[in-house]
């Protein structure tokens, strides 16, 4: 199984080092580097290419929106998590808007996730959603998703089609029933199959 190649960047030492020593535990987890600065952060997106680079938007040197900005216009492959301790910030609204993988606040009581895994094979997507897993515990979790695989073990599932709900509820009380989650689920499982 492969590792998700991981760059961390906070100017905390002791985000940091709680990062790496939580990833670091998990064997699908490869810290290739850490800094405290953003111009260590994006030398470090170059040289190793990460799977993803886990930074505060804050960074000293460089700031997360500059290091997206450099990963986007360089057309690196790096996908760009920050973490920040303000939820209320409107550079949080322009990184999503830019192409930020995700934002995580740190300790929120609420993650909001927008298609997580939407552009990882099947293998990777594996491996971030154990990260997640541990991440959402404990939480309650906002995710917009089309990969059953990062909804399957949620307490409840609203389906949307054209802006409406068309289903509501428990994952495994919508697979009982006919409708577009029963029908997407079996879809992705047949492609799946056909993958491996």
């Amino acid at each position: 199984m492969r590792c998700v190649n991981i760059v961390i960047a906070d100017p905390h030492p002791v985000v940091v080092l709680g990062l790496m020593s939580i990833l670091s535990a998990e064997n699908d987890f490869n810290i290739l580097a850490s800094s405290y600065n953003g111009r260590e952060c994006i030398q470090a997106i170059r040289d190793l290419s990460p799977d993803i680079a886990l930074l505060d938007i804050f960074m000293p040197g460089l700031t997360g929106l500059d290091i997206l900005a450099a990963t986007t216009s360089e057309h690196l492959s790096t996908r760009i998590v920050f973490l920040t301790a303000s939820a209320e910030d409107r550079d949080l609204i322009i990184a999503v808007a830019r192409g930020a993988y995700g934002v995580i606040l740190k300790d929120a009581p609420i993650l909001l996730l927008d298609e997580a895994t939407s552009a990882l094979d099947s293998r990777s997507d594996e491996l971030v959603r154990k990260a997640l897993d541990s991440l959402m515990r404990g939480r309650t979790v906002i995710a917009i998703a089309h990969r059953f695989t990062t909804i399957r073990s949620f307490d409840r599932v609203v389906v949307l089609e054209n802006g409406c709900v068309v289903q509501d509820g428990a994952p495994d009380k919508l697979m009982r029933r006919d409708g577009p989650y029963r029908d997407l689920v079996r879809h992705q499982m047949v492609v799946q199959n056909q993958a491996a």
